[in-house]
């Protein structure tokens, strides 16, 4: 099999971010990376946003001056923290909604409704793939959609030993988050005949470490979000880049090798295991086809582009 350099197979300077800013600060910070980059955003879509979702991602985009439609797809959903992980944003962020207005947020579109359309932008998914989904029933079917989703599985056929972490050995297949989270339109999306997909697999991507002294120093928004973060807890002094590496993918070329490969699952329509169901991946001889899954990443490439964005 012929290891597929990245070469910037899906850039065009255009994208369609799907995002979640629940939880986890790693979406955000996805955002905030493509705003200090500066490159061509379409649009920034979230599936089922809370409130604080929609005040925070008003909130940047006025902050970087930025004029990209914000879309909901689904509807507006409020998050209580609760046993099953269940998370507004997080609590390093919330100043950044202080003083902002529900009436500001009159401008939001919906998908089905009044959203833009894709314009040839690459859809970039650091959450389910419910919107991607969406976004390939309402295009035509003789229209090549081009889509970089952090999630999937390579494994041990594909990740070489020096490449495996430690809690990923002898796995030969594991649930994969962003990918269950709504299993239907991953499945629709991976049956999709119009839609060139790359993967940056869990394998690959849970090893996109930056330690807080990484960002030692730092004067860009990129680096206040990281130290802010860093600040609220104290458990850590470490954060797992799992979107922001994948995002880079499009825009960092030798970042990330890939290779063709059939993604596999052990997903039975009628079976309620929705949370657990486990994701691997199969070699293909077809040389460049989709959908393709990382294999190998340079870290560090990815540990200087971040360094380089913090300074900004």
């Amino acid at each position: 099999m012929k290891k597929i350099t990245q070469r910037n197979l899906l850039a065009n300077n255009k994208y369609w971010l799907d995002l979640e800013l629940r939880k986890d600060i790693d979406d955000y910070l996805t955002l905030i990376y493509c705003l200090e980059k500066g490159v061509g955003l379409q649009a920034i879509s979230i599936n089922n946003p809370s409130m604080n979702e929609l005040l925070l991602l008003n909130s940047t985009l006025r902050r970087f001056k930025s004029n990209a439609p914000i879309v909901i797809s689904g509807s507006i959903t409020e998050y209580k923290n609760d046993a099953d992980g269940n998370e507004d944003i997080h609590e390093s962020l919330l100043y950044l909604i202080d003083g902002e207005s529900k009436e500001d947020l009159a401008g939001v579109k919906y998908m089905g409704t009044d959203a833009p359309t894709l314009g040839g932008a690459t859809v970039f998914c650091g959450g389910s793939l419910s919107t991607l989904n969406e976004l390939i029933r309402i295009t035509h079917n003789d229209t090549t959609i081009n889509a970089c989703v952090q999630g999937g599985y390579a494994g041990p056929l594909l990740v070489t030993a020096e490449n495996t972490l430690r809690k990923f050995k002898k796995r030969k297949s594991v649930p994969t988050w962003n990918l269950n989270l709504d299993i239907e339109a991953s499945m629709s999306v991976l049956e999709a005949t119009n839609v060139n997909c790359v993967f940056v697999s869990k394998d690959i991507c849970h090893d996109s470490w930056i330690s807080e002294s990484d960002i030692v120093g730092g004067t860009s928004f990129f680096s206040k979000v990281l130290k802010d973060y860093f600040d609220s807890i104290d458990w850590s002094d470490k954060k797992c880049l799992h979107d922001v590496l994948a995002f880079m993918t499009l825009t960092t070329p030798n970042l990330v090798s890939f290779e063709s490969v059939h993604l596999k699952n052990n997903y039975e329509p009628k079976v309620e295991n929705k949370g657990y169901i486990k994701w691997w991946s199969e070699p293909r001889e077809d040389d460049e086809v989709f959908p393709m899954i990382s294999t190998s990443f340079n870290k560090e490439l990815f540990i200087s582009t971040v360094k380089d964005i913090c300074m900004r």
